[in-house]
């Protein structure tokens, strides 16, 4: 199953991989696709001290569950995106989290779900009737219906 990830996923994953979130992002079988744009690494990298400091972790125990969240991912370059599709996303974005704008893109671009944990994102795309959205308590179901 192909998914994009957006930045609320894989700190879920990192700050707790034994969380719903980190099983199926980790553990799934068969492994999620899972993309992100490459505004992820960027975003990563902001939040790291916070990520260390919030995780309650050594520093080598998250540098090692960060390069695994990595490469998990196959990050595409936002420049690969259609100026069609950036309209898209930025429609679907009026009133909500600018920041989030990549991932919908995004996900607008390869034509696949955007998988966010952030109830604000989730609630106000499913309002404006945005298709390609799952959340992670819908994740389960279609992994079993995959398989």
């Amino acid at each position: 199953m192909k998914l994009v990830v957006d930045a609320n996923i894989v700190f879920s994953s990192l700050l707790r991989s034994d969380s719903i979130v980190g099983d199926v992002f980790f553990n799934s079988h068969p492994p999620l696709d899972l993309y992100a744009p490459e505004l992820l690494r960027e975003e990563i990298a902001d939040h790291r001290a916070k990520l260390l400091k919030l995780s309650k972790r050594s520093s080598h125990t998250m540098l090692e569950l960060e390069m695994l969240s990595l490469s998990r991912i196959t990050f595409l370059n936002e420049g690969l995106i259609s100026t069609v599709n950036w309209a898209k996303a930025r429609d679907m974005m009026t009133g909500l989290d600018a920041d989030d704008e990549n991932y919908v893109a995004l996900a607008i671009h390869l034509g696949i779900p955007l998988w966010t944990g952030d109830k604000k994102l989730l609630l106000g795309l499913r309002r404006k009737k945005f298709g390609l959205l799952v959340s992670t308590a819908e994740i389960p179901d279609m992994i079993r219906k995959a398989q």
